[in-house]
């Protein structure tokens, strides 16, 4: 485990060493962006929907107990901005996209792609890996904050629907009780979980081997490992920034 973790990490800061060799070529990082977002952009808007039709129901179900009615927004608000939509979008968006990427990249490892990509001079990892982190830093915190709007919107209208809470009172609720804090904690997490995501889809398309089953292996294992890293991270934050 050690010996993978010095590997990944190898990798990663290899990777990184390509910096001036793709801000040179821009178009290999639009192109991960326009794949990794704008596409991502339907099952995005699904979930977060339901991601706030589910936090308005649980939260207004505390309010048989007498609480206010802008306690909707105020908890509401903060459990989505700071845990649900960066920690369930973010592992959605590795399901989603984190699994392809490492079975393109290992379909081009196990058919010599890369190997012929190298003979040509061309760095693989600067080439095809670099652009992918990069996208993935930049398009995962964008997907979180559009989760987060329809999240919200979803909530006031469900918490509305179903129990009659008025709209001002959520929006006083969110507006009071949210605090600057909440946001750029809700923020960075899904800055860390896009590094996450890109680098060890990346590395795992790098490593795979033997062929067709080898790339379900690397897909398998890709998945498996953003997901921990992703809860791991969600921890470190909540521990340094809520506390």
């Amino acid at each position: 485990m050690i010996r993978d973790i010095g590997r990944y990490l190898l990798f990663t800061f290899r990777a990184f060493g390509g910096m001036g060799y793709v801000l040179r070529r821009p178009k290999l990082i639009l192109k991960q962006i326009y794949y990794l977002g704008l596409l991502s952009l339907p099952v995005i808007s699904f979930t977060a929907i339901f991601i706030g039709m589910v936090v308005a129901l649980m939260v207004t179900y505390q309010l048989e107990v007498g609480l206010p009615k802008f306690y909707v927004g105020a908890t509401g608000g903060r459990t989505i901005l700071i845990e649900l939509a960066p920690v369930i979008i973010s592992l959605l968006i590795v399901a989603r996209v984190g699994s392809n990427i490492t079975a393109r990249l290992g379909t081009m490892k196990v058919t010599e792609q890369i190997d012929a990509l190298e003979t040509m001079g061309i760095n693989s990892v600067h080439y095809l890996a670099l652009p992918i982190i990069i996208a993935s830093i930049i398009v995962v915190p964008v997907l979180v904050i559009y989760g987060n709007l329809i999240s919200m919107v979803a909530a006031a209208v469900s918490a509305k629907v179903i129990v009659d809470v008025p709209i001002p009172d959520y929006i006083f609720g969110l507006r009071r009780y949210v605090i600057l804090n909440d946001v750029l904690g809700g923020m960075l997490k899904p800055i860390l979980f896009g590094l996450v995501m890109g680098s060890v889809s990346s590395y795992y398309g790098f490593r795979t081997e033997l062929g067709a089953e080898g790339v379900g292996k690397s897909v398998t294992q890709s998945v498996v490992t953003s997901a921990a890293m992703i809860m791991v991270i969600d921890f470190i934050v909540a521990f340094w920034v809520f506390r």
